[in-house]
């Protein structure tokens, strides 16, 4: 609740903000700085209107490892794996290589060469 309020209610609030000072702005004469204003309050609007919903998580089936040094070096693979989020610290053989699980994001992984 706490980051929705910051993510949408202060980018409203700064808008709004914007609009307030680009009317005080107009009323003094000053027309570049309130031309500035509201294109900053269009701005913020637009920021609020098209910012992306959080991405759903993959309920299984397969994981995307990312390999980094080794023969796969800049690599990556699509695994299916049963146990998706217990991908960190296990080891992966490719090619006479043994990869560790080191990184996790989301359900990308990163898997480095275990010299």
């Amino acid at each position: 609740m706490k980051a929705l309020l910051l993510e949408r209610g202060f980018p409203i609030v700064a808008g709004v903000l914007a609009v307030a000072a680009a009317v005080v702005l107009a009323t003094r004469g000053d027309w570049e700085a309130a031309t500035w204003a509201v294109i900053a309050s269009a701005a913020w609007f637009l920021h609020v209107i098209h910012q992306c919903p959080v991405a759903a998580p993959v309920e299984g089936g397969e994981v995307t490892i990312n390999f980094d040094g080794g023969p796969h070096d800049g690599g990556w693979t699509m695994l299916p794996t049963a146990d998706l989020p217990e991908m960190l610290g296990k080891e992966i053989h490719a090619d006479d290589a043994t990869y560790t699980v080191t990184a996790v994001e989301h359900t990308c992984y990163t898997a480095e060469v275990t010299r």
